[in-house]
């Protein structure tokens, strides 16, 4: 291997004091076939790009830093069939080329490389240590843990998670919700600073969701095609937890749960009861994000929360469309398709200053919808005497259809609905320019409840709250 290394320093360290050491899992025995598991030369061409990037920025001649560091791209040319892969170190690259493929193993064999159950297929780990960045200068005391910087997924090939509706495979388990039905995530990338997804990469066919990002700062995601059947269960395109400074765009999301998501991280700390006590403490925060110029076709809509327990605050969703009416689509009353907030029964916090701008939307089931108790059927959550506050919130140029259409003649069809409860009333809900119908193009109505203060302009329709603002 030190040959091997010497002579990848020597073709690309130059004059320049950054180093690219490009690498290929056939350069560690891959086969790239897209029948022969591939899972063990690509865990070694990781563990490679981990020991140059560490132990040659650790030498004499190379400290690590912006202007004199070692970085590493690994190259798949070919259709590599894979276990569950962990990106181990900083400035690190995962290249797929036009055409190539990186695909899951069938559930039976990913089950034995990942006998504890959970495993995402791409992931990152804690590298060699964490440490704490400030990304606000107004705050210095909300500090953000980052264990890797500088990774990228990029190139305009597939992640294929392989998944069926055969039995021995992961979608039928969980549309029929029986028990032991653990499924990965394709990908969970976590404690990163300065992440980047983007090129024409398409992912397709996940067990669950396509892409979680947790506790990131300076999140920038492009140029995605994801792709799952609408009847498929909890395949959500992009969920962000937590983190700070995250920018997705210019992608198309196909699938049978939300398109994008914004929740606040550290729900679960103390099983959930140091969030509950402190939900606005940092490590209970979620926000910080712009998504734009988004496709959004079947699946659950763009959405903050559900909320449990924390804060969520600063999202702009903008120039974004949203279809629904698909065969298989689950759009419903709890799921409707567009602009969602919502948060669970006996949930703590607030959900603030949210932007949702130039919006469209095409038979989805709630176009708008602010939803204070989200607890589908079966709901087994207990009910409580707190809910999450929701306030600052403005829709502004949104226009579209929603795919309800009442069964009362002359009756108008509810097309929005803020539906917030009695412990915590909705306030500062602003409407501007936001034009509505039902799915034959006729007025629609906006429903509310417990709404204690909203503003909504002339140019709107509908423009008046229904069923008792309270």
């Amino acid at each position: 291997m030190n040959w091997l290394l010497s002579l990848l320093l020597l073709c690309f360290s130059g004059l320049s004091h950054q180093v690219e050491i490009v690498v290929t899992p056939e350069q560690f025995g891959a086969i790239g076939d897209g029948k022969t598991s591939d899972w063990r030369p690509i865990q070694k061409t990781l563990t490679f790009c981990s020991t140059v990037v560490y132990e040659q920025n650790a030498s004499p001649l190379r400290r690590s830093g912006s202007e004199n560091s070692t970085w590493c791209r690994v190259r798949f040319s070919k259709s590599y069939v894979s276990g569950p892969l962990i990106i181990n170190s900083s400035r690190t690259t995962l290249e797929i080329m036009q055409g190539a493929e990186l695909v899951m193993l069938p559930k039976v064999d990913y089950a034995i490389a990942c006998p504890q159950t959970g495993c995402p297929f791409i992931s990152t780990s804690s590298g060699r240590g964490c440490h704490t960045v400030y990304p606000i200068p107004h705050a210095p005391t909300h500090g953000y843990k980052v264990c890797l910087s500088d990774i990228t997924i990029t190139g305009e090939g597939t992640i294929d998670g392989a998944s069926t509706w055969n039995p021995s495979s992961w979608w039928l388990c969980a549309r029929l919700q029986l028990k032991n039905c653990w499924r990965p995530i394709l990908n969970h990338l976590t404690n990163v600073h300065r992440l980047t997804v983007n090129g024409s990469l398409t992912m397709k066919n996940p067990p669950t969701g396509f892409l979680r990002l947790n506790e990131n700062v300076e999140t920038r995601v492009s140029g995605l095609n994801f792709i799952a059947p609408y009847l498929t269960r909890n395949t959500d395109g992009i969920n962000v937890y937590g983190g700070f400074d995250t920018l997705l765009e210019n992608s198309v999301i196909d699938n049978g749960d939300d398109c994008v998501s914004i929740v606040p991280t550290g729900e679960w700390i103390d099983n959930g009861n140091f969030c509950f006590k402190d939900p606005s403490n940092p490590l209970c925060s979620g926000g910080h994000a712009i998504i734009r110029n988004f496709t959004c076709n079947g699946g659950h809509g763009l959405s903050i929360g559900g909320i449990r327990h924390g804060t969520v605050k600063n999202v702009t969703f903008s120039n974004i469309t949203a279809t629904g009416g698909q065969e298989g689509s689950t759009q419903d009353g709890a799921a409707g398709g567009g602009c969602r907030i919502k948060s669970r029964p006996n949930s703590t916090g607030i959900v603030t200053d949210i932007r949702y701008e130039n919006m469209v939307f095409y038979r989805v089931y709630w176009p708008l919808q602010l939803l204070g108790h989200y607890c589908p059927f079966p709901c087994r959550q207990p009910n409580g005497n707190t809910s999450t506050h929701f306030t600052n919130i403005s829709f502004e140029g949104v226009r579209g259809s929603s795919s309800q259409k009442s069964l009362v003649p002359f009756a108008q069809t509810p097309v929005a609905q803020f539906k917030c409860t009695k412990y915590s009333p909705c306030t500062n809900i602003t409407m501007r320019k936001v034009n509505l119908t039902d799915r034959d193009g006729k007025k629609g109505k906006l429903e509310c409840e417990n709404v204690a203060s909203v503003s909504i302009d002339n140019a709107s329709s509908p423009n008046v709250c229904t069923n008792g603002s309270k």
